[in-house]
């Protein structure tokens, strides 16, 4: 499975994902999420530095970057290389997200973002 840096790096993506986890799913589901959202974060943590070293390289020495600046092309071309780049994940059997569980005697709707949907179709199956 890939995941884009550009939509690691506009953080909609991991706060899916948090709000997903946040839910009260079974207690191995929530750890295989955990353990596959730590390897996410490592890989955003390494790309989040990157990105600080454009905008350092680019600035003006005030480590800020905006459209009108005179290294604004040169910062976009860059950093849409980086966000094109991707975070490669082996993932050995698709992760099974039950559809309803039960909670406090209540039977409830597990909800799936539709951002965090489209990034891990490939990888989970709701039953």
């Amino acid at each position: 499975m890939e995941i884009k840096n550009g939509i690691l790096l506009n953080g909609k993506f991991i706060k899916g994902m948090n709000d997903f986890i946040s839910q009260p799913l079974p207690i191995l589901l929530r750890i295989k999420l955990k353990k596959f959202l730590k390897d996410i974060e490592n890989h955003l943590n390494i790309i989040g530095e990157a990105k600080d070293e454009l905008i350092a390289k680019h600035s003006e020495g005030n480590n800020k970057i905006v459209p009108d600046s005179k290294n604004w092309e040169s910062f976009v071309l860059e950093y849409n290389e980086l966000a094109e780049g991707t975070l490669s994940i082996d993932i050995e059997e698709k992760i099974v997200i039950p559809s309803k569980i039960m909670y406090k005697d209540i039977m409830i709707d597990v909800i799936i973002n539709d951002i965090v949907f489209e990034v891990l179709e490939e990888i989970i199956e709701v039953k």
